[in-house]
């Protein structure tokens, strides 16, 4: 069985379901956004993004689109005895500047980082401490349990026309950011996209406009990833530079939109679409799909076409 699919009349999606038949199946994605059929649900929470903390590890072409990695291990957890700050309290006759100093600077220190404490404020230290360096987190909305970034990535076209995977009322976007999530409580993304609520992905459109600065860090290591298979380091990328200022959203079950096509995610697309300039584009449109000394292929109109909903609701989180 061959899985080389891709974007060509010979192994585009219309051709996915012969290797992958889940491609017919009943909650597939991308959709068609109908906004008048959207009905809006006073039951769904705000969004609760929390990228303050972002790890991303590389870049990576992987020759269908470029992925920024980021760790999405268990959270960093250090512990340690609390004791000796009361050893020190005993003897702080001896020296109470030199303690109250050192106690303060521990303090703060801690606070620096996320410091948990089982303790009021009018009980004494714990004996135990917990730091946690918290991963980017996703919650609230529709969701039930909190989701870790693990990566993003875009679907674009050959032209600023076209682009996006999800339309709204039929109308395409240039490109669409996917920032994918998976459910913590299963406690891996491997285990996660076995579930029908393994994974929530953030989508956001993007249309040609002023430039997205947020974006440019992104833009400007393209280059060093040109062809399939090329990776380079990317660190202290903050994702919050691609969001737009309204975290409105329209929310639905659906599918991943490359196979293997799981069906395991909850969509949550951004009503707010982001601005990105020509030149930001046609930065993506100089990717290649194929491998160095290969012929060159350039990676454009990577996306899949809109799915029926097949009685699926599509929900909007704004009236």
């Amino acid at each position: 069985m061959s899985h080389h699919w891709g974007y060509d009349p010979d192994n585009g999606p219309e051709h996915w379901h012969k290797d992958f038949p889940i491609a017919k199946g009943n909650r597939q994605s991308p959709v068609d956004i109908d906004t008048k059929a959207a009905a809006h649900d006073p039951k769904l929470k705000p969004l609760s993004i929390c990228y303050e903390q972002a790890t991303s590890k590389r870049i990576v072409n992987n020759g269908h689109a470029f992925n920024v990695e980021f760790d999405d291990s268990q959270d960093t957890a250090v512990s340690g005895n609390m004791s000796s700050v009361r050893i020190l309290k005993k003897k702080r006759k001896k020296s109470p500047k030199f303690l109250e100093t050192t106690f303060l600077s521990i303090f703060w220190a801690l606070a620096h980082v996320s410091v948990m404490m089982d303790c009021r404020p009018s009980e004494p230290p714990p004996h135990v401490f917990i730091l946690q360096r918290k991963k980017c987190m996703l919650k609230e909305g529709p969701l039930a349990d909190t989701y870790r970034l693990i990566q993003f990535h875009f679907h674009w076209g050959s032209c600023d026309g076209q682009g996006s995977e999800h339309t709204v009322d039929k109308k395409k976007y240039s490109a669409e950011l996917h920032l994918v999530h998976w459910n913590t409580k299963y406690g891996a993304f491997s285990k996660a996209v076995q579930q029908p609520d393994g994974l929530a992905v953030l989508g956001v459109f993007l249309k040609v406009g002023d430039a997205k600065p947020g974006l440019q860090k992104v833009v400007d290591v393209l280059a060093s990833i040109k062809t399939k298979g090329k990776s380079a380091a990317f660190t202290d990328f903050d994702p919050r530079g691609l969001l737009p200022s309204s975290l409105d959203y329209w929310t639905y079950p659906g599918s991943l939109t490359t196979p293997p096509l799981l069906e395991c995610v909850t969509w949550i697309v951004l009503r707010e679409p982001i601005s990105v300039s020509s030149e930001q584009m046609t930065k993506f449109r100089q990717l290649s799909f194929s491998g160095e000394g290969e012929a060159e292929k350039p990676m454009v109109d990577n996306w899949r076409p809109a799915q029926p909903l097949k009685g699926r609701q599509v929900r909007a989180s704004f009236q």
